[in-house]
């Protein structure tokens, strides 16, 4: 049997475990408080990839920089979230984006397979395309059916515009297609040295090209006629990432508040680009 003094020792020891483990489950409660509000509201930055496409994206002074950058950096920073931005060649920067391997890919135009695969931003900016030739070349065009003659530089998987890649598949036109991660620059390289008599660019990514380039690309100026319509570029977000529709939604609700404050446009007259209606010449 037990004394008395055994059970007030035995007592008085459950009191003291008891003790040391209120004062562990205090202490852990209280790290729990401290640290859990930090970590609830750290999300992973945005990570975006884009393609070589001045003066949209480009990368100058080891940095990415141009207007469609310059827009989506500005709206995320009002909408205070980070991002992370990779320049890849657009081939594989899309796949990568259509994957869900990065959460958004900028700057493109819309497409039915596109649709399916992003939810877009609104337009950031307006394009349009046009032939690039030697200046000493006269053409004139109204059809598809009037460039019979010409070989056409164009760069394999671009979204142009309809008339233009019903033409290409039906052999009305003779393309040369290539890839690469700065394909303009080698189609106005192209173009120069002959191998072939037209190109088809979007007008203010070549002509920034040509006028930031003149000792190369001095004898080269384009055709004063759009190729289809007015288009727009987009930041695509794509739906394997699962905050994609809301982030689309915020970010398009944000972007109207720069526009309205006057960021934008200050944005595109840095840059030489528009979002308004676009001409030509």
């Amino acid at each position: 049997m037990f004394s008395n003094s055994d059970t007030k020792v035995n007592h008085l020891s459950e009191i003291v475990n008891l003790h040391r483990a209120l004062q562990l489950l205090t202490v852990f409660t209280l790290l729990i408080t401290l640290v859990a509000p930090v970590h609830a509201g750290h999300e992973p930055p945005i990570s975006l990839v884009t393609a070589e496409f001045p003066p949209y994206n480009y990368t100058q002074d080891n940095k990415i920089v141009g207007s469609s950058t310059a827009i989506i950096k500005a709206v995320f920073e009002r909408m205070k979230m980070e991002t992370t931005i990779d320049l890849l060649p657009p081939k594989r920067a899309m796949a990568m984006a259509a994957r869900g391997q990065a959460d958004g890919y900028f700057t493109f135009t819309k497409n039915p397979q596109r649709l399916k695969e992003y939810y877009y931003s609104l337009p950031l900016s307006t394009i349009g395309d046009v032939f690039f030739k030697k200046r000493d070349l006269i053409v004139e065009w109204a059809t598809m059916s009037d460039l019979k003659g010409y070989t056409i530089g164009a760069t394999q998987g671009y979204n142009y515009a309809t008339d233009f890649l019903n033409a290409m598949e039906n052999k009305v036109i003779d393309v040369d297609l290539i890839v690469g991660q700065t394909p303009e620059v080698m189609h106005l390289k192209r173009l120069n040295i002959g191998r072939v008599d037209l190109i088809i660019c979007e007008v203010t990514l070549c002509s920034h090209i040509v006028r930031t380039h003149p000792e190369q690309f001095q004898n080269i100026d384009y055709v004063d006629r759009l190729i289809g319509p007015v288009r727009t570029f987009h930041l695509g977000f794509s739906k394997k990432w699962p905050n994609a529709k809301l982030i689309a939604d915020k970010f398009n609700q944000t972007f109207l508040q720069l526009l309205e404050e006057g960021t934008i446009a200050a944005i595109h007259q840095k840059y030489g680009t528009r979002r308004d209606i676009l001409g030509a010449k």
